[in-house]
């Protein structure tokens, strides 16, 4: 097989993908990490051409982190806190 090394990453995306998320979700928790992420699965596909439906996901995902300010500030600020502490 020509390009083994692709097939395999390939055959494995998934783990990597799920572990991912977990690192992601472990930082979120102990207070490492500030995470905005959509509050809704998308109906959008990855290879979404309907650009009306890209401008919609795109507000969509704006308002999300827009109501998600306050709370990422207030984050924000108590890091910078506890830096300088």
């Amino acid at each position: 097989f020509k390009y083994h090394k692709i097939y395999d990453l390939m055959l494995h995306r998934h783990s990597v993908y799920n572990e991912t998320l977990d690192y992601i979700e472990r930082q979120k928790l102990s207070g490492q990490a500030f995470v905005i992420r959509p509050k809704k699965k998308s109906n959008v596909s990855r290879i979404e051409k309907d650009r009306d439906k890209l401008i919609a996901l795109y507000w969509e995902g704006y308002h999300d982190a827009e109501e998600q300010f306050e709370a990422m500030m207030n984050y924000l600020d108590s890091d910078i806190s506890e830096e300088m502490s």
